[in-house]
């Protein structure tokens, strides 16, 4: 079997990890030009620039990445060390009221992507950005996937330049719900970020990145895969329990019911979503003129009817959980056999590794 083939089917597209790399050192080009900078939260910055990023997939298209707009910001945190709090893809979506989905307009050679660093206290350390250098360079294999993650990102919305409004007010009420302070519910979404199909879909090239920067065999992959952070959280997800979550919620609080718990959480997060569908259905001016005529505009009642989807479990919280845990379950299931398949596409530099391929394609006979 081509290696072109078994990489679209355990869902990482042709050269990304080394577009991901290819995209790091640029980035480190970009920093080391200010190198000898103070960071400050006046530090953020904006550039652009040109870099030479292909991605593939047959029989899809082949997406050519020539213009990269990089923004970079940087926050004061209480922590002793730098760190890279957040990467992100940004998309320039618009709404298609017809169908009711987000479109992605962008031009497919444009990528618009966002690094968020933490630095410690100014009070106990000026941080440079040397430092930011010497973070990124030994944090290398992290930076890398990162960026390969968010490359499948533009490239999933290459491929498929839409998606539902209601998926989108969904990621982002779970991304933005409040944590109300407490491990148990952050750990619970964000296990439900993880199930979300826009990270389910970039899952696989990230720790593909991993593995091809470790120099992951196939006699190594069994000891890799096992301490691997994805994986993890996968069979987390898996594992996952209502009980767990409940118990939790009694662990850190005293004398609050969890359901209550529960309750608000849901809550919160449904007026999220409604708030990201409203944003993107209605227009005042347009709501406006049709109430003068008294009728509803197509944005006002698609709205109220996801409000009735969405507001369906806020006298019965417990259900909405259960019904998420079940799914947390499901996908956990199948994103370990997913990622497994992996190993399909690991070097085989061992006079073992034709043994372990063969007894690999028996056990999973190709489709």
């Amino acid at each position: 079997m081509k290696y072109t083939e078994m990489t679209e089917e355990v869902g990482v597209p042709r050269n990304i990890e080394k577009a991901g790399e290819t995209l790091y050192n640029e980035i480190l080009s970009q920093f080391k030009k200010h190198n000898d900078d103070v960071i400050d939260d006046s530090s953020n910055f904006e550039v652009d620039f040109n870099a030479n990023l292909v991605i593939s997939e047959k029989p899809r298209k082949e997406l050519n990445i020539t213009d990269i707009n990089l923004t970079v910001d940087f926050k004061e945190i209480n922590h002793d060390k730098l760190v890279l709090m957040s990467a992100g893809y940004n998309p320039r979506p618009e709404i298609d009221k017809n169908r009711w989905v987000l479109v992605n307009n962008n031009d497919p050679k444009e990528l618009y992507v966002r690094l968020s660093f933490g630095y410690p206290d100014t009070d106990y350390h000026t941080t440079k950005f040397s430092d930011v250098i010497n973070y990124c360079i030994s944090n290398s294999t992290q930076l890398i996937s990162s960026l390969t993650h968010e490359l499948k990102h533009a490239y999933d919305f290459y491929v498929k330049p839409q998606e539902s409004v209601k998926d989108f007010a969904h990621y982002m009420g779970i991304t933005r719900a409040n944590r109300f302070n407490l491990n148990v519910i952050n750990d619970f979404l964000h296990l439900l970020y993880l199930a979300t199909e826009t990270e389910l879909l970039v899952k696989p090239s990230e720790v593909y990145s991993e593995m091809t920067l470790g120099g992951v065999n196939q006699k190594k992959f069994l000891g890799f895969l096992l301490k691997n952070d994805t994986f993890k959280e996968f069979k987390k997800m898996r594992e996952y329990t209502l009980d767990k979550l409940i118990t939790g919620i009694g662990d850190e609080t005293s004398g609050v019911n969890p359901n209550n718990v529960l309750r608000a959480v849901y809550v919160n997060m449904s007026q999220i979503e409604l708030d990201e569908v409203s944003k993107f259905a209605t227009d005042f001016f347009e709501d406006m003129m049709y109430q003068m005529s008294g009728v509803k505009s197509k944005g006002h009642e698609f709205t109220e009817k996801y409000y009735a989807e969405i507001s369906k479990y806020e006298n019965k919280p417990l259900e909405y959980f259960k019904k998420q845990i079940k799914h947390l379950n499901k996908v956990g299931d199948t994103m370990i056999r997913r990622i497994g398949k992996l190993y399909s596409i690991a070097s085989e530099d061992t006079p073992q590794g034709d043994i372990i391929r063969k007894i690999y394609y028996k056990s999973n006979p190709q489709k």
